[in-house]
């Protein structure tokens, strides 16, 4: 790991870091980026420089599901905002019910690539 920063969220902040990590590391072998919005961004940044280094974002937001259709990114890992949302209402209403609940629930995660891009993109419209 040649560095971590935490920000905003932002595309235009993450292009920002990326350059200057671009003129301040010799070797940068990938990118993982927490959003999609970040992982964009410093592919940017990567694009306008000489390099080719790989990225992989979270969200399978729709300007990530195009980018790793145009092998911009790696992947981009899809959290499921419905899964998670309706887990949400079946943990409040069985506590309602006084029923007992776990402290934590695991939603599954699902990896957006090259090979099945295209099946989340009908998904997502």
């Amino acid at each position: 790991m040649c560095d971590k920063i935490k920000q905003s969220w932002s595309r235009s902040e993450a292009m920002t870091v990326m350059e200057t990590w671009l003129q301040a590391f010799e070797q940068i072998d990938a990118i993982v980026a927490e959003n999609d919005e970040m992982a964009l961004g410093a592919r940017e940044a990567v694009k306008a420089s000489d390099k080719n280094i790989p990225a992989i974002g979270v969200d399978g937001i729709t300007d990530a599901l195009n980018a790793v259709e145009n092998d911009d990114l790696v992947a981009s890992i899809f959290q499921d905002g419905a899964g998670q949302g309706s887990k949400a209402v079946e943990v409040l209403v069985n506590a309602i019910k006084g029923e007992k609940v776990e402290d934590n629930y695991w939603i599954d995660f699902e990896e957006v690539n090259k090979d099945n891009v295209a099946e989340f993109k009908k998904r997502a419209q």
